[in-house]
């Protein structure tokens, strides 16, 4: 019994271990699907509209990258405002602790 009970216990950190190595695999693309996707897609659409499709997805993609700038650029905007408030609204007090009128 107690034989048993070690035996599963080693099958079952065996098991945790292999899933908690190979989790990671499953996310991976490699060259096989890759070109079974470029396959269906040209089954799908055609190779007519390859070009359009392209074209969409390129103008898709530069658009989020501008509004991506744009976002950044707000948020950076923002905190530079903020930290600016901040050290206008310190300042007055770090003088009079010297003993300095703003």
């Amino acid at each position: 019994m107690r034989r048993n009970f070690k035996l599963k216990k080693v099958l079952f950190l065996c098991y945790n271990r292999f899933i908690k190595i190979n989790e990671g695999v499953f996310y991976m693309i490699g060259t096989t699907e890759l070109i079974v996707i470029a396959v269906i897609v040209v089954l799908l659409f055609g190779g007519a509209q390859l070009p359009k499709l392209a074209k969409s997805l390129g103008g898709f993609i530069s658009e989020f990258n501008a509004a991506k700038d744009d976002a950044e650029e707000a948020l950076r905007t923002k905190k530079a405002t903020k930290n600016a408030v901040k050290a206008a609204k310190t300042a007055p007090r770090k003088a009079k602790k010297r003993g300095k009128k703003a």
